[in-house]
C-alpha cells in the first residue's frame, strides 16, 4: 500500500481506537463512578438533614428556638430551609444564603410533635460538580487519555523511524557512497510497494545506469585506444620500410604510400564517426519534436531506400499496416537516420550479392512496431544484447572483411530513447538480423 494511503489510514485507525476506548471508560467507569459517587453523598446529606430536622421538631413549640436552630443549620450545612405550615401550603419562615452550583436537591421532612405532624421543613441543597465528583472524574480521564495516547504516539514514531526514516537514511549513506570509485556491493532489495518500495527500486536502477555508464566510458576509451593503435602501428611500420630501405623500387615506394594513405583515412572516418556521435548525443537533448503522421512519413522513407537497393541489386519489400490519421511526436531528420544505419548496415554487413530487406509498420497496443529484416549471414546470438553498446563490433565473419566504428546502432539507440520508445535485436526466421523498434501513438488528452 502506497505510504499516502497508509499514513492516513493509520491516523485514522489510531484516532478510532482512542476514541472507542474514550468512549468504554466514559461509559463504564466514569460515569459509573459519578453515579456511585452521587449516592454516596445523596445517602449522606440525607442522614445529616433526618437528625437536624429531628433537632428542630425538638424545640417545638418554640418559634423562635427553632428559626434560631435553622438558621446555624442553614449556615453550617450550605443549604436553604423553608418552614411550611402542617399542610406543606404557605411558607411560614425562610432561610436563604447565596448558593453556588448548576441544581439543587430538593427534599421534604416533616416535624412531629407528640405523634403529630405540626409543620414541613424543605432543604434545598446545591448541585456543585466537586459534590458529584466531576473534577476528579475529568483528571483521571485525562490522565487515562495521556497513557493511551503516548503509547500510540510512541508506536507511530517508532513506525516511522522504522519504515521511512531508517530506509531514507540508509540511501543518504549510500549517496554519499556513489560516484567516489569505490566498487559497491548491490543495494539489498526491499520487500515494499509503497514510495519507499519505489524509491529503492528507483536508486537501485540509476546505480546500475551509473556504473553502466561509467563501464561504457572506460569500453569508449580502450575502443578508441585499440581502433587507433591498429592503424597506426602499420602506419609505423610502412613508414619505418620506407626510411630503412633506400634500395625500394619506385613502384614498391608508391604502394607502402597508398596502404599508409589508407590507414590515415581509416583513422580519420573513425576520428569524423566518433565526433558525429558524440555531437549527436548532445543535440539529441534539445531537439524539437513535432507531431507528424506517420503513414506518409514511413512510406517515403520505405520508397525512397526501395529505389537505392534496386539501384545495387538489392531489393526491399515494405508493408504498412498504420492508418492515415495516425499522428507521432518525433524529430523527423533523426528517425530517418534510424532508417539509413538500419537499411545501410543490412547492405553492409549483410553478405549477400542479392540481399533482401523486409520493413514493416503495425500496431502493437498503444504504439506503432517497426521492424527492419534481412536474409544476411545474421548475427551470433551471443552478440545480439550488445549490438546497441557504443564501439561494440561484431566479428568480421559478419560483413566479409568490412569493419564499422560500432556507433551506428548505439546512436539509433539514443534516438528511440529520446522518442519514448525502445529498440531490440533478433534473429529473424530466415536467420538473418531483425531489429525492431517502437514509437508512442500520439493522443489527445
Amino acid at each position: 500500500m502506497k505510504l499516502k494511503w497508509k499514513i492516513p489510514l493509520l491516523f485514522f485507525c489510531l484516532i478510532s481506537v482512542l476514541f472507542v476506548l474514550i468512549g468504554f471508560y466514559l461509559r463504564f467507569e466514569v460515569v459509573d463512578r459519578v453515579w456511585k459517587r452521587i449516592d454516596i453523598q445523596r445517602a449522606e446529606h440525607l442522614a445529616i438533614e433526618k437528625e437536624f430536622t429531628t433537632q428542630v421538631a425538638a424545640l417545638y413549640p418554640d418559634i423562635k428556638q427553632m428559626k434560631t436552630k435553622m438558621k446555624d443549620i442553614a449556615k453550617t450545612e450550605k443549604v436553604n430551609l423553608y418552614l411550611y405550615d402542617k399542610e406543606g401550603v404557605e411558607v411560614e419562615y425562610s432561610v436563604k444564603i447565596p448558593l453556588k452550583g448548576r441544581g439543587n436537591d430538593v427534599h421534604w421532612y416533616p416535624l412531629r410533635h407528640q405523634g403529630e405532624t405540626v409543620a414541613f421543613i424543605q432543604v434545598q441543597r446545591p448541585l456543585t460538580e466537586k459534590g458529584m465528583g466531576l473534577p476528579k472524574a475529568f483528571t483521571e480521564t485525562f490522565l487515562f487519555q495521556l497513557l493511551p495516547v503516548s503509547f500510540l504516539l510512541l508506536l507511530v514514531a517508532l513506525y516511522f523511524n522504522t519504515s521511512v526514516t531508517r530506509p531514507i537514511a540508509r540511501l543518504n549513506r549510500r549517496l554519499d557512497q556513489v560516484g567516489h570509485g569505490r566498487p559497491l556491493s548491490p543495494l539489498a532489495s526491499i520487500k515494499r510497494r509503497d514510495e519507499i518500495g519505489e524509491l529503492y527500486r528507483r536508486f537501485g536502477e540509476m546505480e546500475e545506469r551509473l556504473n553502466q555508464a561509467h563501464q561504457e566510458q572506460v569500453d569508449m576509451v580502450a575502443a578508441i585506444s585499440h581502433d587507433l593503435k591498429t592503424p597506426l602501428t602499420s602506419l609505423n611500420g610502412f613508414l619505418e620500410l620506407l626510411a630503412t630501405k633506400p634500395a625500394l623500387t619506385e613502384g614498391e615506394r608508391q604502394d607502402y604510400l597508398r596502404v599508409a594513405r589508407r590507414k590515415t583515412e581509416n583513422i580519420t572516418q573513425l576520428l569524423e564517426d566518433f565526433s558525429r556521435f558524440t555531437q549527436g548525443e548532445v543535440t539529441l537533448q534539445h531537439v524539437p519534436l513535432t507531431l507528424v503522421p506517420f503513414s506518409p512519413f514511413f512510406e517515403s522513407v520505405a520508397e525512397e531506400y526501395e529505389a537505392e537497393l534496386t539501384g545495387l541489386g538489392h531489393s526491399l519489400i515494405w508493408h504498412n499496416f498504420i492508418s492515415k490519421r495516425t499522428f507521432v511526436r518525433i524529430h523527423e531528420p533523426m528517425c530517418r537516420r534510424v532508417f539509413a544505419n538500419l537499411i545501410h548496415n543490412a547492405v553492409r554487413y549483410g553478405n549477400r550479392e542479392e540481399l533482401t530487406v523486409w520493413m514493416k509498420a503495425e500496431f502493437i497496443g498503444n504504439q506503432i512496431f517497426i521492424s527492419v529484416e534481412d536474409n544476411g549471414v545474421g548475427v551470433p546470438d551471443k552478440d545480439l544484447p550488445h549490438l546497441f553498446e557504443r564501439f561494440f563490433t561484431v566479428d568480421s565473419s559478419r560483413g566479409a572483411g568490412t569493419s564499422g566504428s560500432g556507433l551506428g546502432l548505439a546512436s539509433c539507440r539514443s534516438i528511440i530513447h529520446r522518442h519514448g520508445g525502445d529498440i531490440k535485436a533478433y534473429r529473424n526466421e530466415g536467420g538473418g538480423l531483425g531489429i525492431s523498434f517502437t514509437l508512442p501513438i500520439h493522443r489527445e488528452d
